[in-house]
């Protein structure tokens, strides 16, 4: 979760910075004001299927799945 979280703000920062900068001196800030909050509050839901996968990624490289795994659990 802090993954997403944070590639999501990092997104945030990069997209508001990038529209600034190419919009000098005429920057739409009433548009950022209403669409900036709206892409923050979704990122992180859009962006959560690919932050799981590149946590399970990042888990299997650093230890990796073992046969014993795969087996059901017994019972007492």
């Amino acid at each position: 979760m802090l993954t997403n979280l944070a590639v999501a703000e990092g997104l945030f920062a990069i997209v508001f910075v990038t529209v600034i900068i190419t919009s000098w001196p005429n920057v739409p800030w009433d548009t950022l004001t209403w669409l900036m909050p709206l892409g923050v509050a979704l990122a992180p839901a859009l962006l959560l299927p690919f932050a799981k996968v590149a946590w399970l990624t990042f888990d299997v490289a650093f230890r990796p799945v073992t046969p014993e795994e795969f087996e059901a659990p017994a019972h007492p």
